[in-house]
């Protein structure tokens, strides 16, 4: 999965992301999923400012289902820092606000052509 943001240019540049697992967290009819960025996955990723670490929920409540070609899942994006904390199966974060709204895409290309430009 590429996790990009048409809307956010900070989050533009596409991150190959990695399904850890699914998670409960603060609103009981949203699925949760911890992912994790692949370091590697394109030049300068190395100087990526993100941990390493994520939680996404989808924008609607339902089940988080992965994107499949065509057909990108809209999501929540908490990154996982000092204030926020999975423990077990639980994420509980500080806000319930997240940190960013992104897109995730089954593949490069379609990340890379919906993704934000620098100002």
């Amino acid at each position: 999965m590429w996790l990009s943001s048409s809307e956010h240019p900070s989050w533009g540049r596409p991150r190959r992301v990695v399904f850890q697992r699914l998670l409960y967290g603060p609103a009981d009819r949203r699925e949760y999923a911890l992912l994790t960025i692949d370091p590697d996955n394109a030049p300068g990723a190395h100087d990526d400012p993100c941990a390493p670490g994520l939680v996404v929920t989808a924008r609607f409540e339902r089940p988080f289902d992965p994107p499949e070609p065509g057909h990108p899942v809209h999501v929540h994006v908490w990154l996982l820092t000092d204030g926020t904390r999975v423990q077990g199966d639980r994420f509980q974060p500080m806000t319930t606000n997240a940190d960013a709204w992104c897109t995730l895409y089954a593949s490069l290309e379609e990340a890379q052509e919906k993704r934000a430009r620098p100002w």
